[in-house]
């Protein structure tokens, strides 16, 4: 009923929720029936989709979501860390890249994705609660996912930041090195439409890619 409601708006693209679910989950041919039915229905509306992806049903390091602990190590409850374990990575990268391959742009309504919603350093509200070396070794996986997909079904998908240009900074250029700008085609700015200041990274704004520059987009306003 939203993708109608957006076409007879005149909405041409959304941002949505994809969450990485391993073919070893109970629930991987239902979550991705689900993504699929989304998916699909977002391209008879003509509506273009950046997902941004998350975590679904992949096993986490001690078998559940790690809350922080208090002063006692009494655990709070509170947000939580929902990162997989690392021996699924390998997995995340295929998802990616049969997601890409399956919906991506133009055969399908997907045109870019990005990874986590703010993944915050410390703790967030959308179960990130790992650390900078862990987003970048994820980062990675998924843009590689992305580029085997774009060789291989010729998709058009654009990779972006981390979810607001801050924890982009935070997380892939924090030492200073440019070795994640060749699969930095977007950034996304939240609440910032009148401070778009990734336009003025001059290394981000004149980078040569075949995407061209890196991308100022605005995916996150609260508007009532």
């Amino acid at each position: 009923h939203v993708l109608m409601l957006f076409e007879k708006l005149g909405i041409k693209g959304a941002r949505t929720g994809g969450d990485f679910v391993p073919e070893s989950a109970a629930d991987y041919s239902r979550k991705s029936a689900e993504l699929a039915t989304l998916l699909d229905n977002a391209r008879k509306h003509h509506i273009t989709v950046m997902l941004t992806i998350g975590n679904g049903s992949a096993p986490m390091p001690l078998g559940r979501p790690r809350p922080w602990l208090s002063a006692g190590a009494v655990m709070l409850n509170t947000k939580d860390d929902r990162v997989w374990l690392p021996s699924f990575d390998a997995q995340f990268e295929q998802w990616t890249r049969r997601v890409a391959l399956r919906f991506g742009w133009p055969k399908g309504p997907v045109n870019a994705v990005e990874l986590w919603n703010e993944p915050w350093e410390g703790i967030s509200i959308s179960g990130w609660g790992a650390d900078i070396p862990r987003f970048r070794e994820l980062y990675e996986r998924m843009a590689r996912g992305v580029e085997r997909a774009r060789k291989e079904g010729g998709v058009q998908v654009l990779i972006g930041g981390a979810c607001s240009s801050t924890n982009t900074r935070d997380k892939l250029f924090p030492d200073g090195s440019n070795k994640f700008l060749k699969w930095l085609d977007f950034v996304s700015i939240h609440y910032q439409p009148l401070a778009a200041d990734p336009v003025l990274v001059p290394e981000w704004a004149h980078r040569k890619s075949p995407n061209g520059p890196v991308r100022v987009w605005e995916t996150e306003s609260w508007i009532a």
